[in-house]
């Protein structure tokens, strides 16, 4: 069984049952990873969050995507069994709420502070004059473009397809902070270029509600 979904006519999502077996495992993975937001929080952004072992998005396969009210999760795209398949279910949640956050809450997002920690010369793809607006959509995304690098890190990118465009730069931040906090806050300096973008990430979900602050502030086990 396909099921096909999206408002828009030219975006076509199709995704494929996840096994029954495997259901209650990845629903208690989200059921978890939603108690990160204060209550309210989603309210009015998410209704529903739909697993499927197969997903694609204009037959490219992905791991997650979403439309309004909707974030669709494919496990397919992910190692079978274990803590790897958890880190990634709960990073592909936190990366597809991160829009909708965004979104919704765009005014009160240091923007500006965001893109300036760059090098001078750089762009992001989406925005260099000419460019397809649905570039980002069209094109076939690799293992390469979640794969980062010391390069990546020092010029303040989490992972290559963050230079596609702001929001994939910030859904690769939010995905972290929203699943391990420390992981950025505690292991790059709050003056490089990953702490300074790490924190103005915070302060937005700070600012959309403040008990986002207990979460930021917890600390790795030792």
């Amino acid at each position: 069984m396909e099921v096909s979904a999206a408002p828009d006519p030219e975006v076509t999502i199709r995704g494929t049952p996840l096994a029954r077996e495997r259901v209650d495992h990845v629903r208690s993975i989200v059921e978890a990873q939603l108690k990160v937001y204060p209550p309210g929080v989603l309210d009015e952004s998410i209704k529903t969050v739909i697993l499927f072992d197969t997903l694609t998005v204009n037959t490219q396969a992905v791991s997650g995507t979403y439309i309004p009210g909707i974030v669709f999760i494919g496990i397919a795209a992910y190692p079978q069994a274990g803590h790897m398949q958890d880190m990634y279910v709960a990073r592909t949640l936190h990366h597809e709420l991160s829009s909708f956050m965004l979104f919704k809450h765009r005014p009160k997002f240091d923007e500006g502070a965001f893109r300036s920690i760059k090098n001078p010369t750089f762009t992001y793809v989406d925005e260099v004059p000419g460019a397809d607006p649905a570039t980002s959509i069209k094109r076939v995304y690799t293992a390469a473009d979640s794969t980062p690098s010391l390069t990546d890190f020092a010029d303040g990118f989490l992972v290559p397809y963050a230079k596609w465009n702001i929001e994939q730069d910030f859904n690769s931040y939010a995905e972290v902070l929203l699943w391990r906090p420390e992981l950025l806050l505690e292991m790059f300096a709050p003056n490089s270029k990953v702490g300074k973008k790490a924190r103005i990430v915070c302060d937005l979900y700070i600012a959309i509600n403040p008990a986002f602050a207990a979460h930021f502030a917890r600390k790795s086990v030792k």
